[in-house]
Parts: C-alpha cells; structure tokens; sequence
C-alpha cells in the first residue's frame, strides 16, 4: 500500500527587521564635524567605519539569502507532494471506478448465466471484488487525509509566504543600502585621492619656492661678498688717497717751509756772515784784538762778485732737488694705485671665477638629474597602463629642477657680464 510522506517545513529564527540594521548603520555612518587638527584621525574611523558597516551589511544579505533559498525550495516542494498526491487519488478512483464497473459487468453476467453454469457463486465473486475495492479505498482514504494534511501545510505555508515576501523586501532594501554604502565609500575614497593629489602639489610648490629661495639667499650671499670686496678695494684705494694727499701736504709744507728759511735767513757757513759776524765782534772787542788778527782776516776775505755768483747756484740746487723728490713721489704714488688696482682686479676675477665654477658645477648636476628624470617618464609612457601619479610627481620635479638651471643660468650670466666689466676696467686703466 502506497503510504505519503507528509513533510513539515521547520525555519530557523529570522534576523532583525531591515529597517533596525538601516538606523542603525546611517547611526555607524554619520560624520560629525570636528576641529582642523583631527580631520586625518576622523577620516580614517570613517573610513573604517564604513568598512564595517558595509561588511556586516554583506553578512546579513548572506543570511537572508539562505533563508529566502530554503523558503523557495519548501515551498517548490509542497507544490510538487500536491501535485502528486492529486494524480495518486486521480489514479486510485480511477482504479476504482473500473474495478466496480468490472465487478458489476461479472455480478451481471453470473447472475444471467448461474442457471447454466450452476457452479461459481456470485457472493464468492462480489467478496473477491469488493475486497480488492476496499483496500483501494482504503488506500484513497489514506491519500485523502494525506491530502487533507496536506492542506494544512499549504495553509501554514501561507504564512511563510509572507514572511518570505517580507524578507525579499528586507534583502532588497539591504542591497539598496550596500550600494548607498559602497557609492560612499568610492566617494570618500575619489575624495582622499584628490586631497593627497591637492598636497602633493603644494608640497611640490613649496619645495620649489624653497628651492628658489635658497637660490636667491646663496645669490644674495655671493652678491654681499663681491660687494663686500668692492667695497674694501674702495676703502683701500679711499685710504691710499689719504696717505698719498697727507704726504703730498707735507712734501708741500716742507719744501715752503725751506724755501721761506733759505730766502730770510743766510746760510751759516756762508762767507758773508761770517765776516758780519766776525766785523761784529771785532767792533764790540777790537780794542782788546791785536792789530794782527785783524790783518789776516781782512786778507782772507772773498769778493761780492764771489758770494753772490755762489749764492745763485746754491738756491738753484735746492729748486731742481725740490722738484725732483716731488716727481718721485707722484710718480712712486701713481705706481702704487697701479698695484692696488692690479691686486683689486685680481681678487674680483678669482671671487666671480670661484662663484661662477660653482654655479657651473650645480647647473650640470640639476641638468644631469633632469636628463634621468625625462629618460625615466619616456619609460613609462611606454608602458601599457603607467601610473598617472607617479607621472605627474616627475613632471612636477621636472619643472622644478628646469625652472633652477634657467635661474642658475641667469646667474652665471650675470657673472659672465661682471667679469668682462673688470676686463674692460683693466683695459682702460
């Protein structure tokens, strides 16, 4: 005898209603504003929040996955159990229906034939009959309380089909949630980019104002020192100017001073004042001289003629040494001022020189750095997918270490201008 199986569907407890997970993760998600200072720390538990909000949500989609699956799958099979219960019964009255149409059709034909035949009675044909019908309806019977079981399932069903639309709704609107939650994520995610992108450039243009800066201070600092020069070669030529003015002063004073003793005063071995000298002391004691002291004197005296012609050559002499010690010195002074100029000179190429190698040698170190950094983007270009922002930090040092040789270049032209300046200064001197 075919005996049903009635299956009875057991669901496990069913999670939180959707909207309860929504509050709660829009409650995880809210960002509260807060101070300059900790915008880094609250970007990253935002981020971290949303992180779990999204995975959580995701594990409780998975469980109501599961649970929609096993609700489909009961329901699929309380559908296919009616559907064959209904065909067995179909079957079973079927097999009824010809067994007492069969039954009546032998019934009738012993009854019209028991005179003849006298032997097999009709009783013993209806028992045989109707005990092969009783047990198919008793088999119908027991297929109708299956069904009727059945029924009751189906009607409990109900209620979990229900609970099974109210899960779909919960699932959809979760879903709706994670893709809320993942847009922001790839926002804030396109957000942080565009900051560290946004820093990078301006770490980038400061290090480039840095750079320019220190290039202006160590420019500002070699244009100090080649002034400082130039100004102790002016104080020095200022200083040789004195000394040469004070000894031209005194070389002056000197020889006026001379020249007014030799014109009032005679000279003291000078033969005419000797004698005025002597004639004077004779007058004052001649009475106390011989008379033969007197004599000798008188005869060793030179003439007037004699002592004006020497008197003549002697002032002459003293003019021509006058004259000739002043050439000396102007000519001694002008010869000095040429060794200090010549010194000066010097030291200015050698400063310019020594400023202008170094210039030199930190151009060719920036441009050899430039050559590896193009050699080093037209790698990359070649490259099927190059990262943008590695590209875009060597266009950024690119432009910086270009825009330093061409201030570096002005520099040493500069340079280059001062030292021909110095040339052309030796030149005209």
């Amino acid at each position: 005898m075919y005996k049903p199986a009635i299956f009875m569907i057991s669901l496990p407890p069913l999670p939180a209603p959707c909207h309860i997970l929504q509050e709660s993760s829009e409650e995880d998600l809210t960002v509260q504003g807060s101070d300059s200072s900790d915008d880094s720390e609250e970007e990253i538990d935002d981020s971290a929040s949303l992180a779990s909000s999204v995975a959580d949500l995701s594990s409780e989609i998975n469980l109501k996955e599961q649970l929609v699956d096993q609700l489909e799958k009961a329901q699929t099979n309380l559908h296919v159990m009616r559907q064959q219960y209904e065909e067995k019964m179909s079957l079973l009255q079927t097999q009824i229906k010809n067994i007492e149409s069969e039954r009546d059709k032998v019934l009738k034909d012993i009854a019209s034939k028991r005179s003849q035949s006298g032997g097999v009675s009709s009783k013993d044909v209806k028992a045989r009959y109707e005990k092969q019908l009783g047990g198919l309806r008793g088999e119908l019977k027991t297929l109708k309380m299956a069904k009727k079981e059945h029924s009751k399932a189906l009607k409990k069903n109900a209620q979990n089909e229900n609970e099974l639309r109210r899960l779909k709704a919960d699932l959809l609107e979760m879903k709706k949630a994670r893709v809320k939650l993942l847009n922001q994520m790839r926002a804030e995610a396109s957000r942080k980019k565009q900051e560290e992108a946004r820093h990078t450039r301006h770490v980038s243009q400061l290090k480039k104002e840095s750079t320019k800066k220190e290039h202006k201070i160590q420019s500002l600092e070699a244009d100090a020192q080649r002034k400082a020069i130039i100004m102790k070669r002016r104080a020095d030529e200022l200083a040789l100017l004195r000394r040469q003015t004070r000894m031209r002063h005194s070389a002056s004073n000197s020889s006026l001073s001379s020249t007014s003793s030799s014109s009032s005063h005679p000279h003291p071995s000078h033969p005419l004042s000797s004698h005025s000298s002597a004639s004077g002391g004779v007058g004052v004691s001649g009475e106390a001289e011989s008379s033969e002291t007197t004599s000798v004197v008188f005869r060793d005296r030179p003439s007037v003629k004699t002592l004006a012609t020497k008197f003549e050559r002697n002032s002459s002499h003293r003019k021509s040494s006058v004259f000739t010690s002043t050439s000396a010195r102007k000519k001694w002074r002008n010869f000095e001022k040429k060794i200090t100029d010549a010194i000066m000179n010097r030291l200015t190429v050698a400063t310019l020189s020594k400023d202008m190698d170094r210039w030199i040698e930190k151009r060719d170190r920036l441009s050899r750095r430039a050559d590896e950094l193009r050699y080093h983007r037209s790698h990359l270009l070649k490259e099927s997918s190059p990262d943008p922002e590695e590209l875009q930090s060597i266009e950024e040092d690119l432009d910086s270490l270009l825009a330093n040789v061409e201030y570096i270049q002005s520099n040493i032209v500069e340079l280059q201008n001062e030292l021909i300046a110095v040339d052309d200064s030796k030149v005209h001197t």
